[in-house]
């Protein structure tokens, strides 16, 4: 079976390195060889690594889960990419995932891209629209690109959150989708330093990452979302606005959020 590489990307604050660690432990788990790649700041492989992170290694973390940073050369992404797939390639017979935590960074995602190391882009935003245009414009970005790209609502606390993140994907037609809520469980794994799955694999979270993880394990149709133009965005952010505006004010319209 051919290695499938999913990347994750999304604004900072939006919980990408999170939602990339919780998954790559609901796939670990599955018992299919799975690979976490961490790239940003946040580090995301130390949250399912039992053993100490560094940058020139790798290791092996919950349930056999390999776990790698990566850092940016002198020269930018390019030789530590090409490098990684190296690396990669030799350890292919164990590895049907692999996920790379992104972060918000156009120039790895493009490196990754040209590397032939992106089957699937999965974008993690929450309901802010800083976060939400960041991901109108990946979708301009990888408009030519023979890539799947998926949509995951993150952090989603108030009744409103998850609703602007489903009108956003039905404005751009976007599917794959996934909802995944700020909850108690998550907060306290992390200072744990773990995963839901790892500290509380019976709570409800740590159910929702499973259902997601399958989701995005099985290659889905080829369609590329039609990002919104700047006025477009502008005018469908300000819709929102308002609708938030009525809410906050209590009136009532007609039906729904």
């Amino acid at each position: 079976m051919a290695t499938r590489y999913l990347i994750f990307f999304g604004h900072p604050g939006a919980g990408t390195s999170s939602v990339a660690a919780h998954l790559a432990a609901a796939c670990t788990e599955t018992g299919r060889g799975t690979i976490l790649i961490g790239c940003g700041d946040d580090l995301a492989p130390a949250l399912v690594s039992r053993a100490a992170v560094n940058h020139d290694s790798w290791t092996t973390g919950f349930k056999r889960l390999g776990c790698r940073l990566l850092r940016p050369s002198g020269n930018g992404w390019s030789e530590p990419v090409r490098r990684l797939g190296e690396e990669l390639a030799a350890r292919h017979l164990a590895a049907e995932l692999v996920l790379i935590d992104a972060g918000a960074d156009r120039t790895l995602l493009k490196a990754l891209l040209s590397a032939g190391l992106a089957n699937l882009i999965v974008a993690v935003t929450d309901a802010e629209p800083a976060s939400l245009r960041a991901i109108n414009q990946l979708w301009w970005a990888v408009q030519n690109e023979q890539v799947e790209v998926g949509l995951i609502g993150n952090n989603l606390t108030e009744p409103y959150a998850g609703p602007i993140v489903a009108d956003f994907a039905r404005k751009t037609g976007t599917g794959l989708q996934g909802y995944l809520p700020r909850t108690l469980a998550v907060i306290r794994s992390a200072f744990l330093g773990e995963t839901v799955i790892e500290a509380a694999p019976l709570n409800h979270a740590a159910y929702l990452y499973r259902d997601l993880a399958k989701l995005l394990l099985n290659p889905g149709d080829f369609a590329l979302p039609e990002p919104l133009d700047d006025e477009d965005f502008r005018d469908w952010a300000a819709g929102w606005g308002d609708r938030l505006y009525d809410l906050g004010e209590g009136y009532v319209g007609g039906g729904g959020i």
